[in-house]
């Protein structure tokens, strides 16, 4: 079974300033605070680090016990998340920086075009008039 399904199937929940939150919960928190969500991924992941530090047996020899695979668990988890969320946002940058080069591009054929009717003799500009009735 892959994270989110273990997730799921154990219910887990994260402890925040919103209440308990579940996995799903996780997808609609913004990466960083935001003046209008203090509850975010990051400071999320921080509290599940501190709970995960503080759940890390000494032994080598001793099984690991539930509170230690629950920690790793939401960890994963909520490592996942970011992660994805990281991706999206770099995608939607470099998307955004395409179109507004294309946008520029097509901007500057426009002028060129411009430049170019403009530089037409008005006889020129008469006879494609007529070609466009």
């Amino acid at each position: 079974m892959g994270i989110f399904a273990d997730a799921t199937k154990a219910k887990i929940r994260f402890t925040t300033g919103l209440g308990n939150l579940t996995t799903e919960d996780l997808w609609d928190l913004p990466l960083s605070e935001t003046p209008s969500q203090a509850t975010c991924l990051d400071s999320i992941a921080q509290h599940v680090n501190q709970d995960l530090t503080a759940s890390k047996q000494e032994s080598f020899v001793k099984a690991r016990t539930t509170v230690n695979i629950i920690a790793k668990l939401k960890m994963d988890v909520i490592l996942e998340i970011i992660r994805v969320k990281l991706d999206e946002l770099g995608e939607r940058v470099r998307r955004d920086e395409m179109k507004r080069k294309r946008d520029r591009i097509i901007e500057i054929i426009a002028n060129k075009e411009d430049d170019s009717l403009q530089n037409k003799s008005l006889a020129s500009l008469r006879k494609l008039v007529d070609e466009l009735e």
